[in-house]
């Protein structure tokens, strides 16, 4: 089982809902994994659902919030709450971090919307993992062959 229930196509075969701790990190009673949340939902666990938990993950990487936020308000996950602040800004370049240089903050907002994309409330909308993966590639973020990492941890372009 990978982190935010990505790898969820096998939560059913091995009976991990029923284990699964109400009061780890990743689940709590108001926000389940978001996974674990879409089964619950549907009774339906496949591979659009790994796309979602996916998208979860990016969004967090991206945005360094958690899946759910007492910032989010009450009943809302990061999900909702990313596409809430892109659709009222119009923009999804002020959810990025703040710790990621403003040199690569355009390429973190090309990866929020590409998890946008992967959090699709209808199953069949959502992109498959190898396209994910492609739009990954073509977005190009964080091209390394630009990228100088000086000793004391700070990024730069060259």
């Amino acid at each position: 089982m990978g982190v935010c229930g990505i790898g969820c196509t096998h939560v059913r075969r091995s009976r991990w809902i029923a284990r699964f701790d109400m009061r780890s990190r990743w689940g709590t009673p108001k926000g389940l994994s978001t996974c674990i949340k879409e089964y619950a939902y549907t009774s339906k666990v496949n591979k659009k659902s790994d796309v979602y938990s996916f998208g979860v993950v990016l969004m967090e990487l991206v945005t360094r919030k958690r899946p759910v936020e007492p910032e989010f308000g009450e009943n809302k996950n990061i999900v909702q709450w990313v596409c809430g602040e892109m659709r009222s800004k119009g923009s999804s370049i002020h959810l990025v971090d703040v710790a990621i240089s403003e040199a690569m903050q355009e390429d973190a907002a090309g990866v929020l919307r590409i998890a946008v994309h992967c959090t699709m409330k209808t199953p069949a909308l959502r992109p498959s993992m190898r396209m994910v993966m492609q739009m990954l590639e073509e977005a190009e973020p964080c091209n390394l062959t630009d990228l100088i990492v000086s000793k004391d941890g700070e990024n730069s372009k060259s």
